[in-house]
């Protein structure tokens, strides 16, 4: 469990700001998550202790939701908790990757030009009244983090994909029948070390899968269309990188025979990548760059 940091600019409920007084809002796990047919499953409850949240929520003003999000995949997804304070949840493991965070939201569902309550800290707003829109944060519960070590973003089996390092002067070697179960990414030994060195963070972590993963796995979709099961290679058909793809292939509804761009069925395999690439580039502009992160 972590904390959230915030700044907004009016009062939001949250662990780890003092905008409330007396006053919380926690999400607990009821049940330990466990898997089941492909699928992710666990039990959320909410606890909120503030008379001015709970009557916005009563009066249909507020909302409670669920933010869930596998950053390594690009999972996002809000879930409503609809009137109830317990939510059960389940994902299919094929979409998510390494860590699965988690936490509750309170959330305006209109806007408000005199949004002040008895519990807002009278030390920092006083009598201050505020305006609040739809669509408005107005309470963060603590963070939840489920690992998920093992699940690869492809398919709910280990990750297809092996980088490992190799003493070569060529700088990257993809090979796709070395191993029966893995496509391996060979790196030159001192690119391995680097490649190590930067998967830490994560936004530059979705970047190096746009240019590792994402060019082998072009390679792999383009050695299944035009040299495999159908050509010479006919074999693959028992390996576990052909079976996942596979598998992911028939779960989208992709014909890879008549499909004119395999960079377009890499990318939509992948959850738009591209997307996200770009996302990380932009959260690296406007954090790490100008020096807020």
């Amino acid at each position: 469990m972590r904390k959230t940091n915030i700044g907004f600019p009016y009062p939001v409920l949250c662990s780890d700001s003092n905008d409330y007084t007396e006053s919380y809002f926690i999400l607990n796990a009821d049940k330990d998550v466990f898997t089941e047919k492909g699928k992710i499953k666990f039990e959320l409850s909410y606890a909120l202790k503030s008379d001015g949240l709970q009557n916005m929520i009563k009066d249909k003003k507020a909302k409670t939701v669920l933010f869930l999000e596998s950053i390594e995949s690009s999972y996002r997804k809000i879930i409503d908790f609809e009137s109830s304070e317990k939510i059960s949840v389940e994902i299919d493991v094929s979409f998510l990757a390494n860590t699965l965070r988690v936490k509750a939201l309170i959330v305006s569902c209109t806007e408000m030009h005199n949004f002040s309550f008895t519990e807002h800290n009278k030390d920092l707003f006083g009598s201050f009244e505020f305006t609040i829109h739809k669509g408005d944060i107005l309470a963060i519960s603590n963070l939840f983090e489920i690992p998920l070590k093992g699940i690869d973003p492809l398919e709910n089996k280990p990750s297809i994909f092996s980088i490992r390092p190799e003493d070569s002067d060529t700088t990257i070697r993809i090979d796709l029948l070395e191993d029966n179960d893995k496509i391996n990414i060979w790196l030159r030994r001192d690119l391995h070390i680097l490649y190590q060195d930067l998967r830490e963070e994560p936004a530059i972590r979705m970047l190096l899968t746009s240019y590792f993963i994402l060019p082998a796995l072009i390679e792999a979709l383009s050695f299944i269309k035009y040299e495999g099961p159908n050509g010479d290679n006919e074999d693959i058909i028992s390996r576990g990188w052909y079976q996942s793809l596979n598998d992911r292939l028939l779960k989208l509804g992709i014909k890879l025979e008549e499909e004119f761009s395999i960079t377009s069925v890499a990318n939509r395999i992948l959850n738009d990548i591209i997307q996200e690439g770009m996302n990380s580039l932009k959260h690296i502009k406007d954090n790490i760059l100008t020096g807020n992160a």
